[in-house]
């Protein structure tokens, strides 16, 4: 257990920490390190598992809106309660007939609700600590008063190339609003911050180009040693008997998501089934007209808690990522979801990504698929369930690379940040083996 002398460290995320792995892993390893690790989360999440020396804080009111509470990387924008007025407000400012009154409307609003929600209210209620680790800059005005009311240090972790999430043509007039407002203040968080760390090369490229200054990268590796123990398997949560072809995809719809050719593939494939381990696939697969005929080898997997993503998907048979490159911040994921997939021991499918294309490359695992193209995804397929041979090779690749893919290995880079600004870590034996 961690000494109560200990520096504290705060790590501050916009999300339930039980949807937002990588927020709790470097929180686990801020506590292993020796210091004493709290999380402060925007939206009250699911209490930490037993055990845990972590913190929990929350902020005293919470949103109401479901579709973004568990959405990683949503930017400013994204956040607004769905059935408050401010969320109101928001719908009718960015409806395609609104007018400009009724769009400035909806941003002076929203500018309140967010200083409010996200400035205001976190003054009051993040502790004094020693140390902030700032995932998303949404908070990074509240946490700088903080850092100069108590000498504190500051990281700043952009999970996201959160400016270039939405394709520029897609956006409401009131949403490019918003995101020339997030790149500010981000902006001025990246000029403030002590470190600047993120998740994958690629987007440590974007951040050098838009803001000439380039962050550490700590990829998303797994720490089985936050897996849960004893959890249902994904067969067992949706019914489904051993000897039964299924693919797993993990990671919650949203855009970015290109479901079409994993559908074409299942009707081309009737023993086969589909397992969607994440939020809202319920409410988008109405979009696809060919969905309604494969409701019954379909299964939306809901709610499971970050730390039990890979226990339970260990016993499907092929994983795919169904990232596409809709902007430049999809261009360049290397997200929680691959690592996962390859901890769990699953041969992987994935689209056009460069990052994870690098990494399947270097390790020999993983093959990459055009996800709009039905037949392609068909063949890929009946490959793993049918080609023993290159499953089995797939599955021992998998598990070898899991092991250079962990994050162990990120662990004792975090803690060469921790040296560099004053801390003194203390690592478990075998860290970064």
């Amino acid at each position: 257990m961690t000494a109560s002398y200990a520096p504290l460290a705060v790590s501050v995320t916009p999300l339930p920490v039980h949807h937002d792995m990588r927020t709790y892993k470097i929180a686990a390893s801020l506590d292993r390190m020796g210091l004493r690790s709290a999380v402060f989360e925007g939206r009250r999440g699911l209490p930490l598992p037993d055990g845990s020396e972590v913190i929990q804080l929350v902020m005293p009111i919470e949103p109401t809106n479901r579709a973004t509470e568990s959405s990683p990387g949503v930017p400013l924008s994204s956040k607004r309660p769905k059935f408050s007025l401010p969320g109101r407000i928001w719908r009718w400012g960015n409806q395609p007939d609104a007018g400009w009154l009724t769009q400035a409307l909806a941003m002076v609003v929203d500018v309140c609700f967010y200083a409010w929600r996200s400035v205001i209210q976190p003054l009051f209620t993040l502790p004094a600590a020693s140390l902030y680790y700032l995932h998303e800059y949404s908070f990074f005005p509240a946490v700088w008063i903080k850092c100069r009311l108590h000498g504190a240090r500051l990281v700043y972790d952009a999970h996201d190339f959160y400016r270039g999430m939405e394709p520029a043509e897609e956006r409401s007039r009131v949403q490019s609003w918003w995101n020339r407002l997030g790149a500010v203040i981000e902006n001025a968080c990246i000029r403030r911050a002590d470190v600047f760390v993120t998740v994958s090369d690629g987007v440590a490229d974007l951040f050098e180009q838009a803001t000439n200054r380039r962050p550490i990268v700590l990829n998303n590796g797994n720490d089985e040693r936050l897996e849960a123990k004893q959890v249902p398997g994904l067969r067992q949560r949706i019914g489904l008997v051993p000897d039964t072809p299924l693919a797993v995809s993990v990671g919650h719809s949203k855009p970015g998501f290109e479901l079409s050719g994993i559908l074409s593939a299942l009707k081309a494939l009737p023993e086969f089934h589909l397992a969607l381990l994440g939020n809202n696939y319920a409410r988008d697969l109405s979009n696809y007209p060919m969905a309604g005929e494969l409701a019954d080898r379909i299964h939306c997997v809901e709610g499971v808690p970050a730390s039990e993503v890979v226990p339970t998907i260990k016993d499907a048979d092929v994983s795919i990522i169904l990232y596409y490159p809709l902007s430049v911040d999809y261009l360049h994921a290397l997200p929680n979801k691959f690592f996962q997939s390859v901890a769990a021991g699953l041969p992987l499918l994935y689209g056009a990504l460069p990052e994870i294309d690098r990494l399947c490359r270097l390790h020999g695992i993983g093959e990459q698929i055009d996800l709009f193209d039905g037949d392609a995804v068909t063949r890929a397929l009946r490959k793993a369930v049918e080609d023993r041979c290159w499953a089995a090779e797939q599955i021992r690749r998998s598990q070898t690379a899991a092991k250079h893919l962990s994050w162990r290995r990120e662990e004792r880079a975090l803690a060469e940040v921790l040296s560099g600004l004053g801390f003194t870590p203390v690592l478990e034996e075998g860290s970064g083996s």
